[in-house]
C-alpha cells in the first residue's frame, strides 16, 4: 500500500503501539481494560465516555481492508473479534 518500512520501526509506529498497549492514559488500554477487566460492551463504553478510541474504527477497517486485499491477518481478525 506504500508504506515505508521505516514508518513502522520508529517512534510513530513501534513507540505508538508500545504506549497503546501499556499505558492506562492511552484512550485504547482504557477500552481493552474494560472489556477484558469488567466485561463491558464497546457500546456501554461508547455511551460512558467522550473519548475517541481510534482503534475500535481502525480495527474494523484493516479487516475489511485485510479481507478485500485476500490478506490473512490472523492477529487482526482475533483484536476485532474483542
Amino acid at each position: 500500500l506504500g508504506s515505508s518500512g521505516d514508518a513502522l520501526t520508529g517512534l510513530a509506529g513501534v513507540g505508538d503501539v508500545m504506549l497503546t498497549c501499556t499505558s492506562p492514559m492511552s484512550r485504547n488500554y482504557t477500552v481493552g481494560y474494560r472489556i477484558a477487566a469488567n466485561g463491558e460492551t464497546w457500546a456501554q463504553i461508547k455511551a460512558s465516555t467522550s473519548s475517541v478510541a481510534e482503534g475500535v474504527d481502525t480495527a474494523r477497517a484493516v479487516l475489511a481492508l485485510s479481507r478485500g486485499l485476500q490478506v490473512e491477518m490472523p492477529i487482526c481478525e482475533q483484536v476485532y473479534a474483542v
